[in-house]
Order: C-alpha cells, then structure tokens, then sequence
C-alpha cells in the first residue's frame, strides 16, 4: 500500500494542474487593447454626445467636397456644413470649412459671418492666421471696410504676412486712407511673398489719388510703381483677372486707365493715351458716385487736352525707316473725322493698320532679295469696355475706312520698300 500512494497522488495532481494551467489569462495583446479602449471611447462619447459621429462625418464629406474645387461641389459642402453646424454649433471647424465654401462661391457676406464665428471659437493657432487674412478679404468685398481693417491689423499684429500687408493695404485705399495704405503695401514689398505686380499696381493707385510722385525704386535701371508692375505683367492680367475682386465700384478700369498712361522701361511699349481716355470714361460711368471721381477727371482733362493719336507705332517688320513723328503728322489731321466715326460707340477703340510703299524699280519683281507689300488698309475692333451697339459696326467700319484713305501718309525715300503703321481712334 506504501508504494502505491505516490501514484495515487501523481494521479489526482496531474489533472488539477493542466486544469490550473487551461485557466490561466495571459496579457492582452496592445493592440486589441487599444481598439478595446477606442470602442469604449466611441461608445461613452455617442452616450454623452450623440451628435459626435455624424458631425466628423460630415465635417470629412464636406472637406472632400471642397478639394474638388468646383462649384456644385462648394454648394455640396455648404449643405453638408449647415447641417453639421446645427448638430454642434460650438465647434469651430464646420464654421471655419463653410466659410471656405462661401469664399469660393463669392457669397462675401455669408463667408465673413461664418469666418468671424469661427474666429470667436477656440480656433487652432496653426489655423488662425490663414482663418483672418480670409475673412479680412471676405469683410472687405461685403463692403465692411472697417472690420475689415480692423482684422487685418490684428493679423499682422499676430503673423506678419506679404498678404496680409497687402489686403490691409487696399482696404485702407478703399477707406481713403492713402498715406496708412502706402506704409501698408510698402511693408508687403519687403517680405518675399509680398514682391507682386498686385502690391505694385496698388502702390502706384495709393500714389495717384494722393496726389503724390511715386518713389523710384530699383537701380536697373530706377522705374516707379507702376513701372515695375508693367515689367512684370505688360498684358495686364493681374489687372484683369484679380484672385479677388477689386475693392469699390471701378477699380478695374481706373487701374486699367493708369496702366496704359505709364511709359514701360522695356522695349515692349503698351501705353496708350488713348486706351486711358476710354477708361477713365468708363470709370466715371460704372462709379458716378466714387470718392475718386474728382481724381478722374483731372486725368481725362489731361488727355483731352493731348492731340491725337499720340500712340503711332512703325512694324519692325518694316524695310523703310520712315520717322514716327512724320507718321503722325500726315494722320493728325484727318483724326477729327475718323474719330466722328465712333460718335455713337463711345466705349470702344479701334485699331486702323495701313502698309505704305515706295516707288518701285522696273526690275524689282525679278529680284527676290525684295520683298514687297501692297499697300492696305485693315480697321480691326481693338477694345469694347461698355455696352455700344454692335448693329453699327459695319457703319463705323466703313467712316474709317474712306477718312484712313484720305491720309497722305509719308513716301519712303528708298525704292522698293515698304512700312506698315498702326495707330487707334476713339470716339470724341
């Protein structure tokens, strides 16, 4: 009996073991753990705030929407944002993404009131100084000037970007306030992102309406505001086609206007007097009630008083070198009765080109070193800025053509060569 106790008792612990053993709780993997966690994190969260999850979806869908940068799908993520915001009105970031949307459909003054909510919530640092430079430019172009400045100057205060000099800067043009405008573009011009045709073209208007010469800046060679902003964009599209509109009624053509009055520092020579004139006009038209119409009138008086046409250009093409001044003077006589021509189209310019050759040598068609042009005369419609009626067209075109043929044009001294010129008519 002795011997066999020990295999009794090998045999009752053996399975008690492996039964301990089956029971034993490892620890959880870390990852499970955090998922584990994460559920219970979603769950409490849905408990205590329900609207939670379906708010960061539609947050996610809206922001989706607008990388689309289209249209229908701005109006997509306003939708998706309003119903966001109903859900959680508190949280800033739907206010901030609806204000975006707004921005990219031109709805200022819905874009201004949601930036300016987002603005008074708990916006993240990293957030808030693209947040205020948007709504300076949304405040402005609603016609809030004032707030405008107002958020604009905190935000150079905070963060003092090329850009939010710069729209600081034009709100306190469309203000009056030229000389605070000035300091503002000035210190836009000294940070790299600041150094656009844009900050020039202002620079040169803030100039202008005070009445004040412009700084010659540069030493290559020194060019005024104006200047340098032609070097950089002599097609004008800046001017045309600004990132956003111009602030106050007008600005567009009383920069175009101030655009073709400059002289270029380049060979690429884009003044036009003439192009000036049929701005300004437009200007005083679209903004009879702007604080600068006094401005404008000074420049008109200006040009009006210049004989035209004072812009009369020679092809490079040309064989024959024959004076611009000479040009000019065989034209400026006949200039009263092309210009009636448009008496009924004030709001355009047309461009009259005409070829005019020399006597030519008996053999001058055997010798293919000449190359010869017939004389002609082409009338193009240059510019249309306002609403003249386009039934008359063919009217107008005819009046310039029998008075262009009434110019005696200059004779070019040498045989066998020719130049073409080029000059613009407006109407009276």
């Amino acid at each position: 009996m002795a011997r066999l106790l020990p295999l009794i008792a090998i045999g009752v612990v053996a399975p008690v073991a492996a039964a301990r053993a089956q029971s034993v709780r490892y620890p959880p993997d870390a990852a499970d753990a955090d998922r584990e966690a994460e559920s219970h994190s979603a769950l409490w969260d849905s408990a205590v705030d329900p609207e939670r999850a379906p708010y960061e979806q539609l947050v996610r869908d809206a922001r989706r929407a607008l990388e689309l940068q289209t249209e229908q799908a701005a109006h997509m993520a306003v939708d998706k944002l309003s119903d966001a915001i109903r859900r959680l009105p508190s949280d800033p970031r739907a206010y901030g993404l609806r204000g975006e949307a707004y921005l990219a459909l031109k709805d200022w003054a819905h874009c201004a009131d949601d930036l300016a909510a987002a603005d008074k919530l708990d916006v993240p640092p990293s957030d808030r100084d693209r947040l205020e430079i948007e709504l300076g430019i949304c405040q402005g172009r609603a016609g809030h000037y004032a707030d405008a400045e107002h958020t604009l100057v905190h935000a150079a205060e905070r963060s003092p970007h090329g850009e939010t000099w710069l729209r600081l800067g034009e709100v306190r043009i469309a203000l009056g306030r030229l000389d605070e405008a000035i300091d503002a573009l000035t210190a836009a011009l000294e940070t790299p992102e600041g150094r656009s045709p844009v900050t020039h073209w202002l620079l040169a208007l803030a100039y202008d309406r005070a009445r004040r010469p412009g700084p010659e800046r540069g030493d290559n060679p020194p060019a005024t505001d104006a200047q340098l902003a032609l070097a950089e964009d002599n097609q004008l599209g800046t001017i045309v086609n600004p990132q956003y509109p111009w602030l106050g009624a007008g600005e567009r053509e009383y920069l175009m206007a101030l655009a073709y009055t400059t002289k270029p520092v380049s060979f690429l020579d884009t003044s036009s007097p003439e192009l000036a004139l049929l701005y300004f006009r437009r200007f005083l038209a679209v903004a009879p009630e702007s604080p600068w119409h006094g401005r404008a009138v000074e420049h008109m008086k200006a040009l009006t008083a210049l004989v035209l046409p004072q812009a009369v250009h020679r092809s490079s093409n040309s064989s024959a070198i024959v004076e611009t001044s000479l040009i000019r003077a065989a034209i400026v006589p006949v200039m009263p009765a092309l210009r009636a021509c448009l008496s009924k189209q004030p709001t355009v310019a047309y461009e009259i080109t005409m070829v005019r050759d020399a006597p030519k040598s008996p053999d001058a068609a055997d010798r293919t070193r000449v190359a010869l042009r017939p004389e002609t005369t082409t009338i193009k419609l240059d510019v249309d800025i306002g609403d003249s009626p386009t039934s008359s067209e063919d009217v107008t075109r005819a009046c310039l053509a029998a008075n262009a043929a009434k110019i005696a044009l200059p004779i070019p001294k040498e045989r066998d060569t020719w130049y073409q010129t080029t000059f613009v008519v407006i109407a009276p």
